[in-house]
């Protein structure tokens, strides 16, 4: 690797351990050497270059937030995928569970919904069924957009 501005060759570690120390050119090149594989496996477990793009500027966030704390024994290539996996990981968690709420919410929203006998009639209608179908509503538009 080089650095332009003295014309010397510094190595990986040599890197890591200056942008531990708080050097952020050092990072930069850290960055600019291992953003286009971050990336491209962002891209690969999201098959979306918007999130890839959230993932990896989260990637390199967390990275230069836990470096100062990375044990000085590892690569930074190791460390750095870790973090992406770690990312990829809880991106896939969430979207789960979103999933699996939005799922729950259908099933409710294709439910009767019955008034108990002593509602009125349309005091029931308007409290119950009016918000309730603007829920219903909202969850098909998400699902729509999920499969779209």
């Amino acid at each position: 690797m080089r650095n332009e501005s003295s014309n010397l060759s510094i190595s990986e570690a040599e890197l890591t351990r200056l942008a531990q120390k708080g050097h952020i050119g050092a990072f930069a090149t850290l960055f600019d050497l291992h953003k286009s594989s971050v990336y491209s496996l962002c891209r690969h477990s999201t098959n979306s270059v918007a999130e890839a793009e959230q993932l990896i500027q989260a990637v390199f966030l967390d990275a230069f937030r836990r470096l100062a704390s990375s044990p000085t024994g590892s690569s930074f290539s190791e460390f750095l995928y870790r973090a992406a996996e770690s990312r990829i990981e809880m991106r896939e968690r969430k979207n789960h569970l979103t999933a699996s709420f939005v799922d729950h919410l259908m099933e409710l929203a294709t439910e009767p919904v019955t008034a108990p006998p002593s509602a009125p009639r349309f005091a029931w209608i308007g409290f119950a069924l009016t918000p309730f179908a603007w829920m219903r509503d909202r969850m098909r538009s998400a699902r729509a957009i999920q499969h779209a």
